[in-house]
């Protein structure tokens, strides 16, 4: 296929288009009076959400012509910084998104000023370091059992305080290591429920075990387990077992072991095709003793044997036996959940006994905090919260505001809280340090050093100019002055701004309004931001792929 290419300048405008183009389709979402977006994907019913990360994931720009050349590469960027929020504390992805392009819009400006891009994207890193150690100053940290938890989830939830209340006290009875898990209800309500679970920090090993291609995850209820301690190498390993658990009934099997070959993959794969048995393969996390031991923990909590060539045990001779069951499996990319498993209590209870009394005589910090980990596992928490509503586009909208209440609430019980509604962005800006050269003429006539030092400065400002714009944003989607509100909070005490849904109360603490962020979601926002927007901003080559008509037409010729 033929490609075109693009040198500097041009190719950073184009890169820019794309991204401003994605930012003005998510930024209008953003903060509790922001609105919604209807998505309408072909052979499906519309979703109505105002869930920036729904949003951003619907977001696919056209390739058809060369005016937009190059532009899904910036939208593609910004939609990445977004998933990578998502995973890392499930939240602050319009923010995200409006901060990245805010930054690589003026660092494009700098550039075409003539400005050294490495010294720019210098002094924009310098003053990332600035912000974040700032940022420890502000933070207030919470537990489980602090009034802030239930403010914190009602505003991740937009407001909705039947969702806060819901979050705060499903919470308090798991704790902040606990997981929450939100699934469509078939009720008009939320409905929690806990149930007992354990967290396995590995995935499946390839996509195309993959049942909903949404969350991207493969979902079972009643499966068999089967754990190997070690590689699986032959189909005929696996044949007795599974033909076994077929006729019982049983067709929904994952596989826990540390390597399935490609021909028994190829089988499996083969079988699922088929519809003969539905199939999940898992590595076990970590390595040596340790996976041993969580391998066994595995065992004991669904009623499972571990297989090992080392104890002589194998599938042919344990048969159905071997399969330990659970009520549910969800598997993702890079994690794995079982609920309710079917193990017998009292063995379970005795291994929570043993690695407790393993914690009493660890001898260092890391022996600890492995045996801790351990035990909370095998005696963890799950919260089930059923989200229901009267259609489904009503079901799917709540369901993110739910999703994005519990990813807030346990990222702020991780380290604490700031000022919310982009307050605490804008008190960070005060705390970068910015030299200004008033004659561009001096910048010109002096030292090459001179001029490094101006470009780093101006890098520096590019980040103080940008930390703003996700406040103004805030109060434009509210329909208010957004400039003449920022002069008044930049003037005022840390931490004081406004409630844009009720703006009349004026300048207010924002804490002690309820209205707060996680402190890990505004550091994290930041940190992205800057790495895409500084990676985006300093290229110098585009290189894109023709569209299939166009590349035909020049072949032509």
């Amino acid at each position: 296929m033929a490609t075109k290419t693009f040198k500097g300048k041009e190719a950073r405008r184009r890169v820019l288009g794309g991204s401003k183009e994605f930012r003005d389709n998510v930024a209008p979402s953003y903060g509790p009076q922001g609105g919604n977006a209807a998505i309408l994907k072909l052979g499906s019913v519309p979703t109505i959400t105002h869930d920036g990360a729904t949003i951003a994931d619907a977001v696919n720009l056209p390739h058809i012509d060369d005016d937009t050349l190059g532009y899904r590469v910036g939208s593609e960027a910004l939609k990445g910084a977004a998933k990578k929020l998502t995973k890392i504390v499930g939240n602050g992805r319009t923010a995200g998104v409006i901060l990245t392009h805010s930054i690589q819009s003026g660092i494009n400006e700098l550039l075409d000023k003539g400005h050294n891009a490495q010294d720019v994207r210098k002094g924009i890193e310098i003053a990332k370091n600035e912000v974040i150690d700032a940022l420890e100053t502000l933070n207030d940290p919470i537990d489980e059992q602090s009034d802030r938890v239930m403010e914190v989830a009602t505003v991740a939830a937009n407001g909705d305080e039947e969702i806060g209340e819901l979050i705060a006290d499903t919470i308090k009875k798991i704790g902040k290591d606990g997981v929450i898990l939100v699934e469509a209800g078939v009720s008009l309500k939320l409905e929690p429920e806990i149930v007992e679970g354990f967290v396995i920090d590995r995935g499946w090993i390839n996509p195309v075990f993959v049942t909903d291609a949404k969350t991207q995850e493969a979902v079972y209820d009643d499966p068999a387990i089967l754990i190997k301690d070690g590689k699986i190498s032959d189909n005929e390993e696996l044949i007795q077992v599974i033909g076994g658990l077929k006729q019982s009934g049983r067709k929904n099997i994952i596989i826990i072991a540390d390597e399935v070959e490609r021909g028994v993959l190829v089988f499996l794969l083969d079988n699922m095709v088929k519809n003969i048995f539905n199939c999940v393969v898992i590595n076990p996390p970590s390595y040596g003793q340790l996976r041993k031991d969580i391998l066994q923990d595995i065992a004991t909590l669904t009623g499972a044997v571990v297989v090992s060539d080392e104890s002589n045990i194998t599938f042919d001779s344990t048969g159905i036996e071997a399969a330990g069951s659970a009520r549910k499996i969800i598997v993702g990319r890079e994690e794995t959940t079982i609920i309710d498993g079917g193990g017998d209590a009292s063995k379970i209870e005795e291994r929570i006994k043993l690695i407790k009394k393993q914690i009493e005589d660890s001898r260092t910090p890391y022996e600890r905090d492995i045996y801790t980990r351990r035990s909370g596992a095998l005696g963890g928490k799950i919260a089930i919260i059923r989200v229901g509503g009267v259609t489904e586009t009503e079901i799917s909208e709540r369901k993110d505001r739910v999703d994005d209440s519990a990813a807030s609430t346990k990222a702020a019980l991780m380290e604490g809280v700031v000022a919310g509604g982009a307050i605490t962005l804008v008190n960070l800006a005060r705390f970068i340090q910015v030299n200004t050269y008033k004659s561009p003429l001096l910048v010109r006539l002096f030292s090459s050093r001179f001029k490094s030092e101006h470009s780093i400065n101006a890098g520096k400002k590019v980040l103080r100019d940008a930390m703003v714009e996700p406040f103004l944003q805030l109060t434009k989607n509210a329909g208010l002055d957004g400039k003449k509100l920022l002069r008044k909070v930049q003037s005022a005490p840390v931490g004081y701004g406004f409630n844009v849904s009720s703006p009349e109360s004026g300048l207010i603490d924002m804490k002690s309004a309820g209205i707060i962020d996680p402190t890990p979601v505004v550091r994290e926002v930041i940190r992205t931001a800057v790495s895409m927007a500084a990676t985006l901003g300093t290229m110098e080559t585009l290189i894109v792929e023709l569209p299939e008509k166009e590349s035909q037409q020049e072949s032509e010729y």
